[in-house]
């Protein structure tokens, strides 16, 4: 989407202070939160980009169950219901355009995205950002008791019981999720691992360009805590498992490779185990073989319609790196969470 020059101004009045943030949150709380209902069975969507996390979550959207912060509630996020009331948002349409990523998805006012991540870094970003890392962490009672009540406004502003998510930043909170949430799911899907970390280093160098020509793409991406690729990547950080040889120039595939690996390796060794997580191979749920079954299977499992599913075909590995231990130790990782997935969702693996 392009922005006009007074949409700037109001991107940097509403996002750029966490304390004019924690304002517009009161104000909203204190004019709808008695109108709210409250409900647990909720889906929230985490992984590492490029994994098909998109898709995923417009089709589970399109599904019409579920309500998600779209492009109509920026640069507001934080007061979604006053926000729709006084802006006109509600009226007004644009035609859909390509996203800056290049993957041919397009977006307009309705699409659904990933934004309540500035719930998340007003309220914990002294906790979890860092300079060159964003960490995993517990979140306290009371923030979690706040982010419920956030989410019933979002639910209200759109009408809807349940909540739907796709926010990768999640990964460092998912005990803090579920703990919260007694009937929700956290949904993890992964791609093949070389194929993914080419995926994100061209991401990479696309939106470090993009950054160092438009700074106010830069300081979009910084208030959503959006860190994965561009010039201010930051990569995740679990404190466990870190390994021996450590990669530091993020214009090589290895290094992708390698924040894959660690990324995916602490997931599947700290939440392999829980009822309420599902791995989602993604190149699975494209296949004509498992396709069909895997989306059928996961529906089941998340209570949602299974009439609607569009996922395109994924792409195989194309790209070749230099440190074959790690490629070995990254599809080790696959294998495993190809296994998990096919087991909790009863599907041979091909």
């Amino acid at each position: 989407m392009s922005y006009s020059i007074l949409s700037r101004l109001l991107h940097h009045l509403a996002l750029n202070s966490n304390m004019r943030c924690e304002i517009m949150l009161d104000l909203e709380r204190s004019l709808y939160s008695n109108n709210t209902t409250t409900c647990d069975n909720h889906i929230f969507i985490c992984g590492l980009a490029r994994a098909g996390t998109t898709i995923l979550m417009r089709t589970i959207y399109g599904t019409g169950e579920f309500a998600s912060l779209t492009y109509r509630d920026m640069p507001f996020v934080m007061m979604p219901n006053l926000w729709n009331k006084v802006s006109g948002l509600g009226k007004k349409h644009i035609n859909e355009s390509e996203r800056a990523h290049g993957d041919g998805i397009k977006v307009n006012y309705d699409s659904p995205e990933a934004l309540e991540e500035v719930f998340w870094r007003t309220h914990t970003g002294s906790t979890y950002i860092n300079p060159d890392r964003l960490s995993r962490y517990d979140v306290e009672t009371e923030i979690i008791e706040l982010f419920k009540e956030y989410v019933q406004l979002i639910n209200l502003r759109y009408e809807k019981k349940r909540y739907l998510s796709k926010n990768n930043n999640n990964i460092l909170r998912i005990n803090s999720i579920l703990r919260a949430y007694s009937d929700s799911f956290i949904v993890i899907p992964f791609r093949d691992p070389v194929a993914q970390s080419a995926s994100l280093l061209r991401q990479h160098i696309k939106f470090s360009e993009l950054h160092k020509l438009d700074e106010f793409s830069h300081k979009y991406m910084n208030w959503l805590v959006h860190h994965e690729f561009g010039i201010d990547h930051r990569k995740f950080d679990f404190s466990t498992g870190l390994p021996e040889v450590v990669y530091s120039d993020s214009l090589t595939l290895d290094y992708w490779l390698q924040q894959w690996l660690n990324v995916y390796k602490n997931l599947i060794n700290n939440h392999s185990d829980q009822d309420r997580v599902y791995f989602v191979c993604y190149e699975d749920l494209c296949s004509e073989q498992t396709g069909k079954i895997v989306w059928e299977q996961l529906s089941s499992k998340l209570n949602i319609d299974t009439s609607a599913s569009d996922f395109r075909n994924a792409n195989t590995s194309v790209a070749n790196t230099d440190d074959k231990n790690l490629t070995n130790a990254a599809f080790d990782v696959y294998r495993q969470m190809k296994s998990l997935s096919s087991e909790k969702l009863s599907y041979q693996v091909n």
